[in-house]
Order: structure tokens, then C-alpha cells, then sequence
């Protein structure tokens, strides 16, 4: 029994540190423009929610000076935007 307590423990323990980070948010655009590469990036700023996991949270402070891809250009400054943040390596996306 002990053995198999141990394990999962291991086991879970494992997967805590595998982990990526994430958020859920709503927050406002800022910065949109074109980058070198001609692409609309914008960041994300003035967070009316903000939601970190429990399991892996990432923190307002950790995305404030994230860039992110506007594929259709279609969005502006103070335009509401939300979705889930999560942290790959050193980037963070909006998925």
C-alpha cells in the first residue's frame, strides 16, 4: 500500500511540474500596430477579470508585455477581448 501511495505521488508531482501556465481573461487591447514582418499584434491591458489557474496560474504581470498575432487586423485599441492566456516556454499565446 505504501508503495502505491508513493507512486501516485511521484506521479502527480510530475505532472504538476509539466504544466503549462494559464489564465482565463477579459481585458481591453492596447498597442495595436503592424510589426516588422507587416502582421497586426496588439497587447492585452486594463483586465476587467482575470483568472489564473489553480494548478499552474500565470499572472497579469507575466502577460503584460506579451505580443499577440490579430490574424484579420479587424481589432483596435479598447476593443474587449477575452479567451484563455497560456504560457509555452518564454511565449505566451491567446488559445
Amino acid at each position: 500500500m505504501k508503495t502505491v501511495i508513493a507512486m501516485l505521488s511521484l506521479t502527480l508531482s510530475f505532472s504538476v511540474l509539466a504544466c503549462n501556465q494559464e489564465a482565463q481573461f477579459i481585458g481591453k487591447v492596447s498597442s495595436h500596430r503592424l510589426n516588422e514582418n507587416n502582421e497586426c499584434v496588439f497587447q492585452v491591458n486594463n483586465f476587467s477579470w482575470f483568472g489564473p489557474s489553480y494548478v499552474c496560474p500565470l499572472t497579469p504581470g507575466e502577460v503584460s508585455a506579451s505580443e499577440f498575432l490579430d490574424k484579420n487586423c479587424s481589432l483596435k485599441n479598447g476593443d474587449e477581448v477575452s479567451g484563455v492566456f497560456v504560457k509555452i516556454g518564454d511565449t505566451v499565446i491567446i488559445d
